[in-house]
């Protein structure tokens, strides 16, 4: 009962979008880890998409998907 009602307010509010719309990026000292990590880890998909002819999708589209189909399949 509780994830129904979860899922409802989801829709009521826009939730999803305000959570989204939080996100910024961090450099790397702001994240510290036991593992080293690149200054610029930033991810290309250029050579994917030369190679395969595969165009990765936008992430923040793709994670507002994944939330939705979660939450409110």
């Amino acid at each position: 009962e509780s994830l129904t009602r979860l899922k409802k307010l989801g829709r009521e509010t826009g939730w999803c979008e305000k959570a989204l719309a939080t996100l910024a990026p961090i450099a790397t000292s702001e994240f510290p880890t036991q593992a080293r990590r690149p200054a610029n880890s930033l991810l290309s998909g250029d050579k994917l998409a030369r190679t395969f002819g595969v165009i990765m999708p936008n992430w923040r589209e793709q994670l507002r998907l994944a939330l939705e189909e979660y939450l409110f399949a």
